[in-house]
């Protein structure tokens, strides 16, 4: 939901140099505020962090707390929100945002205390109480519905979906210029804008990329998303207020939301777009949705005379005149945000809020109007709702299947789309929404099931009588470590077989141990340890009839030494996840212990025996050594030579990563110091001490410039390596400037 949160631009920003230059602090300050009243919180950030650099200001800490919680941003929030409860009482605003944040990061008894203090001044708060008391219920919600990961998804931020035609409609501000860039991580520091999409696969199944409605809908700044009437020829939309190449900017400088109408030419354009006659440049209107008969028309709106924040209207289609909009009142409104309604043709009202009683940020609700009143909204619950943002539900005709946009834990952008569907009783998805809309969803597996041949694994081979993880198996454990990141939520067994040779305690034993060897070389991937189990089964589970007694060649025998992956939850999961690109798997580090990672294994007779399995690795160690010189066969190149490889430098690709510390202890403030610079930035710990890591980058340039940067908020050492296919090469970037490398 961080997109219409935070879909204004700010016109203007400016700085005296000469004042700046007098009390550095407060001009920096009051340029951060600028920014965060214009809703652009991730450059106010990144201003309030400079403030506190050179000023220790209680004010950009409460304005960073803030800019965190309307960025989404809930963890980073949290922290900033205990530093001023360290320095100050809280107000009572404060102590429902923290609540909220508490409630988002599903720390709920904390988030409860901080509602009810909260309450002692506003009821709102109490009410707000209530939902952490109906959590259990709303998790345990009887609606039987199974939810898929629609395969449209990028790495930026999609919502809002909808059949039309014989493909998918929907938002976004991904990069759909290629497969790759549609499934690349998303280029931070770049604030792109949303546009409305289509896209259909092809006749072989597959999904065709995605583009932009034809026609005058999009424009250059924020627009969707969209509801169609008159079997698609017409459309009602939410934008920027620009029309007619011109953007109408309110008394502070920002571009608010507006509404407008769209008709489709015979060539299949969108144009005659004609504005909402109830838009203001002083306010938001947005997210419409008509009745069936398209004369009443419901959108959301922070209009003066509401409940508080946005709120949702009602009009009515007067001949060609909208009338004067009418709010829903407080059985629906209330002092928080209720956004993206939506009409089911049997009249229920389907909406978002973070106001009502939920399971935290913006939850989906229903409700119906009954002798010209609305009914208290019903709260939806798990799996539709979550923690995080739901919304943008649109229901199907016969109520058993739809989509909805979540920012949930386990997507693979900043939001995305989900498809619902309602089982039977015997857990069988009952489909009856339109044929197409099957092949847009991801698989869901049973969780029951081995993983090894989904995740395209090789056979986790060990030695005869031993335990220790080869190079050959650490390939494959990475496959289980790749998946385990892309699935927060999931966790995993580790099974280790034997064949039946030798002495059946001795192969159980070794078992035991080589499923406790592979699961701490996946914490050394930095994967919580709660979230893997290990079971060590001998030879009690063979896979053919070599048991003992019986005379197998050895080929036959080493089908049952193995390692078999299952998942250990008995939730769902999105395999379709598997098969976006690769991301980097850290290389071994001991996260959170600087001197090495101690672990238990079983020793023989049953006892345990603490055993160093996992050493920290010297990142400023582990290098290629590479030769580069003048090549004397083509004159004025250079080319390099690797393990007796020779590879012309222009053939050659590097990148460079900034090595920050080392310090004896990273915590949060540190780090976020650094991470302001690039969110991707990660700890790593050496025997050296801890490091934070920004990149890798493609440009020397580049990084040279983010190098002084870090320099700049107090690094106490920031330093450039060269890489080359993921290796550390024996290079500076001097010495590659020096031969024209870029």
């Amino acid at each position: 939901m961080k997109t219409f949160f935070t879909a204004i631009l700010l016109v203007s920003l400016t700085m005296s140099s000469s004042s700046f230059a007098q009390n550095p602090g407060a001009e920096i300050l009051k340029q951060a505020n600028s920014y965060f009243d214009a809703q652009v919180f991730d450059v106010a950030i990144e201003r309030y962090r400079d403030v506190l650099l050179v000023d220790n200001s209680l004010e950009a800490k409460k304005q960073l707390a803030e800019s965190y919680r309307l960025n989404f941003q809930y963890e980073k929030s949290e922290y900033w929100y205990r530093v001023l409860i360290h320095e100050m009482d809280l107000d009572s605003l404060q102590q429902l945002h923290f609540a909220q944040v508490l409630q988002s990061l599903g720390k709920y008894e904390e988030a409860k205390k901080y509602f009810l203090e909260f309450g002692k001044g506003n009821p709102w708060g109490l009410q707000l109480a209530k939902g952490i008391d109906a959590r259990k219920m709303l998790e345990n919600t009887n609606n039987n519905f199974s939810v898929n990961l629609l395969s449209v998804n990028s790495t930026g931020s999609d919502f809002c979906g909808q059949l039309y035609g014989e493909g998918i409609v929907f938002c976004s501000n991904g990069d759909f210029s290629s497969e790759e860039k549609m499934r690349s991580p998303i280029n931070r520091g770049r604030r792109t804008f949303v546009s409305v999409y289509y896209t259909e696969k092809d006749e072989t199944g597959v999904q065709v990329l995605p583009t932009k409605l034809k026609g005058k809908i999009n424009s250059q700044f924020n627009d969707g998303p969209i509801f169609f009437t008159h079997g698609g020829t017409k459309a009602i939309f939410t934008r920027n207020a620009f029309f007619n190449g011109k953007k109408m900017t309110s008394a502070n400088g920002t571009l608010t939301l507006s509404i407008y109408e769209a008709e489709q030419s015979e060539d299949g354009k969108w144009d005659k777009i004609i504005p909402f006659q109830h838009n203001s440049k002083e306010y938001s209107v947005a997210h419409p949705t008509l009745s069936l008969d398209g004369n009443t028309l419901y959108f959301a709106s922070d209009m003066p005379g509401g409940q508080g924040g946005m709120d949702i209207y009602m009009c009515s289609k007067i001949d060609t005149i909208w009338s004067r909009p009418v709010n829903l009142g407080n059985k629906i409104n209330t002092p928080g945000n209720e956004v993206f309604p939506s009409l089911h043709s049997d009249g229920t009202l389907y909406f978002s809020s973070n106001g009502h009683p939920g399971l935290g940020g913006l939850d989906i609700y229903s409700s119906r109007r009954v002798g010209g009143k609305w009914k208290s909204p019903k709260n939806l619950g798990v799996p539709l709702n979550s923690n995080y943002d739901d919304f943008g539900l649109i229901m199907q005709d016969d109520k058993t299947a739809g989509f909805f946009s979540s920012n949930r834990t386990g997507g693979i952008g900043a939001d995305d789309i989900y498809y619902f569907s309602l089982k039977n009783s015997k857990g069988d998805k009952v489909v009856s929404i339109a044929e197409n809309t099957e092949k847009w969803t991801s698989k869901l597996e049973s969780t029951d099931m081995v993983l090894n041949d989904r995740l395209s694994m090789s056979k986790v081979y060990f030695a005869i009588g031993d335990f220790e993880v080869l190079p050959e198996a650490k390939q494959e454990l990475d496959k289980v470590a790749l998946f385990l990141q892309k699935n927060p939520a999931r966790g995993v067994s580790l099974n280790a077989h034997t064949a039946s040779k030798g002495d059946d305690f001795v192969n159980l034993e070794i078992s035991k141990k080589r499923a406790e060897a592979a699961k701490a070389y996946l914490m050394s991937k930095n994967i919580d340890g709660d979230r893997i189990i290990t079971n060590g089964l001998g030879e009690t589970q063979l896979l053919n009839e070599c048991q003992n007694g019986v005379d197998c060649p050895n080929e036959l025998h080493e089908i049952n030494d193995r390692l078999t992956v299952k998942l250990s939850s008995s939730e769902p999961v999105n395999m379709e996840q598997l098969f976006f690109p690769k991301v980097a798997i850290p290389p071994v580090t001991a996260a959170t212990n600087p001197t090495g990672t101690r672990v238990k294994v079983p020793a023989k007779g049953g006892k345990k025996k603490v055993k160093e399995i996992l050493t920290p690795i010297d990142e400023t160690t582990s290098r290629k050594t590479i030769v580069l010189r003048p090549a004397d066969r083509v004159q004025g190149s250079d080319f390099l030579e690797m393990e007796n490889d020779t590879v012309f430098l222009d053939e050659v690709s590097f990148e460079y990563r900034i090595f920050i510390g080392p310090y004896e202890q990273i915590d949060n403030n540190l780090y976020y110091t650094f991470a302001e610079i690039d969110k991707a930035a990660k700890k790593k710990y050496t025997d050296r001490g801890g490091y934070v890591v920004l990149g890798p980058y493609n440009n020397i340039e580049e990084t040279e410039r983010l190098q002084a940067l870090a320099k700049e908020r107090g690094a106490k050492k920031a330093k450039i390596y060269v890489y080359h296919n993921d290796m550390k090469v024996d290079l500076s970037t001097r010495r590659l400037k020096k031969l024209g490398v870029q």
